[in-house]
């Protein structure tokens, strides 16, 4: 006996999603369907299983998570103005070495 297909509608709901979003990710190629009629598209499964499988990002084996440490972005803290200064004088001093 084959499995029911599922509709757009509870696909959406299942993965927590829009309608409007399940049928652009069916345009976008990343998620599969079967295409009823030029407005009718059902869902088995197995579709549903690997596009998840295929956004599941796993996380590596021995990483401690209180371990990490946070990166500071080089936009945090200090003067915007001089860091832009420094910046574009240090380009400039670069550029001279090359000549």
């Amino acid at each position: 006996m084959l499995a029911p297909l599922l509709t757009p509608d509870t696909v959406a709901e299942y993965l927590g999603i829009s309608v409007r979003d399940i049928h652009a990710l069916v345009r976008r190629g990343q998620l599969n369907c079967i295409q009823i009629d030029s407005k009718r598209r059902r869902f088995t499964e197995e579709q549903v299983s690997e596009y998840l499988q295929a956004r599941t990002i796993l996380r590596p084996k021995g990483i401690d998570e209180n371990a990490s440490k946070r990166l500071r972005s080089p936009r945090e803290g200090g003067n915007k103005r001089n860091r832009h200064k420094d910046s574009a004088k240090a380009l400039r001093e670069e550029m001279r070495s090359w000549q």
